[in-house]
C-alpha cells in the first residue's frame, strides 16, 4: 500500500513536470576559481547558496566545478587531469540514479561489475578482481579488515547511501597510497559534511523517501544540518524496509531476499579558520535478518540450493568513529595536512540450520580496527608537489560459535571454535611518499613508493582439537615495497581538454585472518585453515585517453595485469575426509604456482550533440587466464555495456537507456561447481529503462524511473539472486 501511494504521488509529480515551461534564462556564471589542492575541502561538492542558479544539481557549469577527485593522489585534482583510470559518482549522478544501496550505485560504471550473492549484499568486481582484492574506504579511512571474506562479500552494503556525497574509484593497484588489498582498485566513499559557515547561525531539516515496486520497499531518512558560528553539524537517521524481490517474468517473487536496515550518523565540524577544520563523525548501520539467498532456495535456471532451513545474518552491524584535523591551502612550507584517528567496529551473527535438523548453529564474528594516519603535502620544491605520510591499523578479532538443539534446549560448542581464530590480531604499518612533477601546464608525472610492515598473530587456530589434524597458533610477518609511476600529457587539440595517460603500478595483498584460519560454510564448499600462504602481488600497465569540459566527458583505457602467487581455493582433505558433514568439498587457500594475466578495455563517453541532448555509452571487456590451472579466472565478468540518451535542462532531466550483458560461457572449474551460476554459464540479457527527475526549488526535488520495461529474467554473472524485473522506483526530497 505504501509503495502504491508513493507511486501515484510520483506520477502526479511527473505530470507536473510535463506541464512546466522550460526556463530559458540563466544567470551568467561567476568566474571560475583556480583549481588545486584544497579547492573544495576534502573534495566535497561546493554548497549551493539560496538563489544561486548554479546550485542546481543539473547545471553543467556546477557539475564541472564539482569534478574533483582525491583518491588517486590524496590531493584534490580535476578528474580529467588525474593520470589514472578513475570513476567519479558525484551527488548529481547519485540523485539521478536513485540507487537502493551503495553497491548498486556502481552498476553501469566502466571496469566494474557488481555481484550479489544475496539481495542484502553487493560486491564490486573491479578489473576482474573482487572481495579481498578491492580496498574499501570511507572518508579516507579503510574499512576493509582482516576477516573480509574471500570472494564476493556484503561489506560495502553496510554504509547508508543517503549520507554518501560522492564515490571515487581508482581502478588498478593503489598500494602506494593505501597498502595491502588495493589490487583491483580502491573504492572511496565520501560522506556529507557541513561546509558553509558564512552565516552566524543557519539550520534546516530535510526528509528523503524512496520506494520501489519490485521489492515493495520503502526507504525514509530524516536529517538536520546547520551551524552555530564555527560549529557545524549534520545529523540524521534512516530506515529501510524491503520485501522479497521480484526477479522477472519467469522467476517471479524470489523467497528469502527481503530484509530491513536502520542507519544513523552524527557529523560535527569545527571551522577553526579559512584553512583549518576539525571534523568528527559517528556512522552506524544495522542490517536485520539478511538471508543467504543462494543457500535457501532453488532459483533461476536451477541455481542455488534448499539444503538449509535457515542461513541468515541475524544482524550485521557496522560502526565507524573518527576525528580528523585537516588543513588546506596553507601557502607556507606545508600546503595540506591531514591527521586522522579512527575506530571501526564490524560484527555479524549468523543463524544456520540444515534441512531436517533440529540444531541451530549461531556464529558470531567481530573486528575492532583502530587506526591512526597522518599526511602532509608541500610545494617547497618548484614544479613539484610532494606528499608523504604514514598509516597504522590494528585489528582485534573475536569469533565464537555455539549449537543449540531446539527440541531439548541443550547448548554445545560444536564446532569447538568460531569461523576464525579467536583473539587474533592483525597489525599494519605503512610509510609512503609521492611526488607530482608538473614542468608545464600540459604535462605531469606522478610517482611514489611505500614500505609496508604487517604482522599477524593467530591464537586458537585448530578448529577441531584432537582430530589428528593439529594446528598450533602461529605468527607471521610480511614486508612489502610498492611503487607506481603515471604520467599524462594534454593533446594539442583546441577546446577539447583531452589527455593521454600511461602508467605502471605494483600492488600487493597480504593473507589475512580469513585466508589463514577460516572454518565455515561457503557457497559451494567448506573452508578449512592453511598456514602456508604468501602475499599475492600484481604489476599492471595501463594506457588511455581521458578528459572533458562543459560539453563532453569521457575516458578510454586498456590495461594488462600480471599477478604472481594469486591466492585461490584448492581441494584438500581434512580430518581424513574430502567432504564436510553437509556434503561440500573441503577447500583451503593456496598460492598459485604460475602467474595469472588479466586484460581489459574500458570506455565511458558522454557528449552534448545538440543543446541539452547528451548521448552516453559505457563499455567494459575483461578477459583473464590462470596459467597454472590453464583456465579462465573465476567469475570472469562478461562484456557489458550501457548506452542511452539524456535530455537535460537546468531543473529537470529525462533519459532512456539500455543495459546489456553478454552471456558468460567461459567458466573455470570453480564456476562450473558454483551453485550461483547456471549450468553452462550465465545467459546474456538486455534491459530497456526510463527515468527522469525535477527540481521544484532548491529544497524540493523528485525522481521517477521504470526499469526493465520488458520484465526479463537476468542476473549479473556469479550472483545468487536475479536483478529486479519490471520495477518502478521513485524518490522525493523535501527541505525545510
Amino acid at each position: 500500500m505504501r509503495v502504491c501511494a508513493a507511486f501515484v504521488f510520483c506520477m502526479v509529480l511527473a505530470g507536473a513536470v510535463a506541464a512546466q515551461e522550460p526556463e530559458t534564462k540563466k544567470e551568467e556564471a561567476p568566474p571560475e576559481k583556480k583549481e588545486g589542492a584544497g579547492e573544495t575541502p576534502a573534495g566535497k561538492d561546493e554548497p549551493a547558496k539560496p538563489g544561486d542558479e548554479e546550485g542546481s544539481v543539473l547545471d553543467p557549469d556546477a557539475a564541472e566545478k564539482k569534478g574533483l577527485i582525491i583518491s588517486a593522489t590524496r590531493l584534490s585534482r580535476p578528474d580529467a587531469e588525474v593520470p589514472r583510470a578513475t570513476n567519479l559518482v558525484d551527488s548529481t549522478k547519485l540523485w539521478r540514479d536513485n540507487p537502493r544501496s551503495v553497491p548498486a550505485s556502481l552498476q553501469r560504471q566502466p571496469g566494474i561489475m557488481v555481484q550479489s550473492t544475496e539481495y542484502g549484499g553487493g560486491s564490486p568486481s573491479v578489473r576482474g578482481l573482487i572481495g579481498q582484492q578491492v580496498l574499501l574506504m570511507v572518508d579516507g579511512i579503510r574499512i576493509t579488515n582482516s576477516i573480509y571474506r574471500f570472494g564476493p562479500n556484503q561489506y560495502l552494503s553496510t554504509v547508508d547511501p543517503f549520507i554518501v556525497e560522492r564515490i571515487e574509484v581508482v581502478r588498478g593497484p593503489g598500494s602506494v597510497l593505501y597498502g595491502s588489498d588495493a589490487l583491483g582498485g580502491t573504492i572511496s566513499l565520501w560522506t556529507h559534511h557541513r561546509e558553509d559557515f558564512d552565516e552566524a547561525f543557519d539550520a534546516h531539516a530535510r526528509a528523503k523517501a524512496r520506494g520501489a515496486t519490485a521489492d515493495r520497499s520503502f526507504h525514509f531518512r530524516g536529517e538536520t544540518e546547520g551551524n552555530l558560528g564555527p560549529v557545524g553539524w549534520y545529523v540524521g537517521g534512516s530506515a529501510k524496509w524491503r520485501d522479497d524481490l521480484d526477479g522477472g517474468d519467469d522467476t517471479g517473487r524470489q523467497p528469502f531476499t527481503g530484509y530491513d536496515e536502520f542507519d544513523g550518523n552524527v557529523h560535527l565540524d569545527l571551522h577553526l579558520d579559512d584553512h583549518w577544520t576539525l571534523r568528527g563523525a559517528a556512522l552506524s548501520a544495522w542490517l536485520d535478518d539478511v538471508p543467504r539467498s543462494d543457500q535457501l532456495f532453488v532459483g533461476w535456471r536451477n541455481t542455488g540450493t534448499n539444503a538449509f532451513e535457515e542461513f541468515h545474518r541475524n544482524w550485521q552491524r557496522h560502526e565507524l568513529y573518527y576525528l580528523k584535523l585537516e588543513a588546506r591551502e596553507l601557502g607556507g612550507f606545508l600546503e595540506t595536512v591531514d591527521v586522522t584517528a579512527s575506530a571501526d567496529h564490524q560484527s555479524e551473527l549468523r543463524n544456520i540450520r540444515r534441512r531436517g535438523s533440529n540444531v541451530l548453529q549461531r556464529d558470531e564474528d567481530s573486528v575492532l580496527s583502530a587506526g591512526l594516519s597522518a599526511m602532509a603535502s608541500t610545494k617547497v620544491i618548484p614544479l613539484n608537489t610532494v606528499t608523504a605520510g604514514f598509516e597504522a591499523y590494528h585489528d582485534w578479532v573475536n569469533s565464537d560459535t555455539e549449537s543449540r538443539d531446539q527440541l531439548t534446549g541443550v547448548i554445545t560448542k560444536s564446532p569447538p571454535r568460531g569461523s576464525f581464530a579467536d583473539d587474533s590480531t592483525y597489525r599494519t604499518l605503512g610509510f609512503y611518499i609521492q611526488d607530482e612533477f608538473k614542468p608545464v601546464e600540459w604535462l605531469s608525472f606522478v610517482g611514489g613508493l611505500r614500505f609496508t610492515h604487517i604482522r599477524i598473530d593467530l591464537d586458537e587456530l585448530d578448529p577441531v582439537p584432537g582430530d589428528g589434524v593439529d594446528l598450533a597458533g602461529f605468527d607471521r610477518t610480511f614486508t612489502d615495497l610498492s611503487w607506481d609511476l603515471h604520467g599524462n600529457v594534454r593533446l594539442p587539440i583546441p577546446e577539447i581538454n583531452l589527455w593521454a595517460v600511461a602508467g605502471i603500478s605494483r600492488g600487493f595483498r597480504a593473507p589475512n585472518v580469513d585466508d589463514y584460519s577460516a572454518f565455515q560454510e561457503t557457497g559451494s564448499s567448506f573452508d578449512v585453515p592453511n598456514t602456508d600462504l604468501d602475499p599475492e602481488t600484481m604489476v599492471q600497465i595501463e594506457a588511455g585517453l581521458k578528459g572533458g569540459n562543459k560539453r563532453w566527458k569521457g575516458s578510454l583505457f586498456a590495461f594488462k595485469s600480471h599477478i604472481d602467487d594469486m591466492i585461490s581455493r584448492e581441494n584438500v582433505t581434512f580430518g581424513g575426509s574430502a567432504t564436510s558433514p553437509s556434503g561440500k568439498p573441503f577447500k583451503a587457500r593456496a598460492n598459485g604456482d604460475y602467474s595469472t594475466a588479466i586484460y581489459g578495455v574500458e570506455l565511458d563517453l558522454e557528449v552534448e550533440v545538440l543543446p541539452h541532448v547528451r548521448p552516453f555509452v559505457v563499455f567494459t571487456y575483461i578477459v583473464g587466464r590462470d596459467r597454472g590451472r590453464d583456465e579462465v579466472i573465476r567469475r570472469m565478468p562478461p562484456a557489458m555495456a550501457t548506452y542511452g540518451v539524456r535530455y537535460q535542462e537546468d531543473k529537470w532531466f529525462i533519459e532512456g537507456y539500455c543495459e546489456s550483458a553478454r552471456g558468460q560461457r567461459r567458466l573455470s572449474a570453480d564456476d562450473r561447481s558454483d551453485i550461483r551460476i547456471p549450468k553452462g554459464g550465465t545467459p546474456g540479457w538486455t534491459t530497456v529503462n526510463l527515468r527522469g527527475g525535477y527540481e521544484f526549488t532548491k529544497d524540493i526535488r523528485a525522481t521517477i524511473s521504470v526499469e526493465n520495461l520488458f520484465d526479463i529474467d537476468r542476473r549479473y554473472h556469479g550472483s545468487g539472486v536475479n536483478e529486479p524485473g519490471l520495477n518502478a522506483t521513485m524518490s522525493l526530497e523535501v527541505g525545510f
